[in-house]
């Protein structure tokens, strides 16, 4: 993806946006093998290729009509690793929108608290995208399957 990558929420989002433009959300969650949690996240960007990284990063890409869509799957902690990450190089923003907190061994996997921590770190990844700076990382590319 070009670095002048721009985000759009998904309300703002058009699939006839060119290939610079994407959008993503997180659209559920799943108790994975060991009892940990996996956030889902699709991503749509405009028309264009998938690339051969993209391939290699567990991304599972679909043509929908003029738009590439794919999923990613990640864990709170990968979450909160690209938050220290984003701390350390003074990118990150939660002036808006706080980063969830850790959940207590007792309602890890309650189902409304899963659903309110996803609607958190949804929100939360919104406010880091604003950032031009964000969206030219290769941690955040790799995050998303963009690169």
């Amino acid at each position: 993806m070009p670095e002048d990558a721009v985000f759009f929420t998904p309300k703002q989002w058009s699939r006839r946006f060119g290939r610079n433009f994407f959008t993503v959300r997180c659209v559920g969650h799943e108790v994975a093998t060991g009892g940990f949690v996996e956030y889902v996240l699709e991503v749509e960007r405009g028309d264009g290729d998938v690339t051969e990284g993209g391939a290699q990063t567990q991304q599972a890409a679909s043509a929908i009509q003029g738009s590439q869509q794919w999923t990613r799957k990640h864990r709170y902690n990968e979450f909160l690793e690209l938050r220290g990450e984003l701390k350390k190089r003074g990118l990150l923003c939660e002036d808006a929108c706080e980063f969830p907190p850790k959940g207590w061994p007792w309602n890890r996997n309650d189902e409304n608290f899963l659903l309110t921590r996803q609607g958190a770190l949804e929100g939360w990844l919104f406010e880091q995208l604003k950032s031009k700076d964000v969206l030219q990382l290769d941690l955040t590319r790799k995050f998303l399957g963009l690169i």
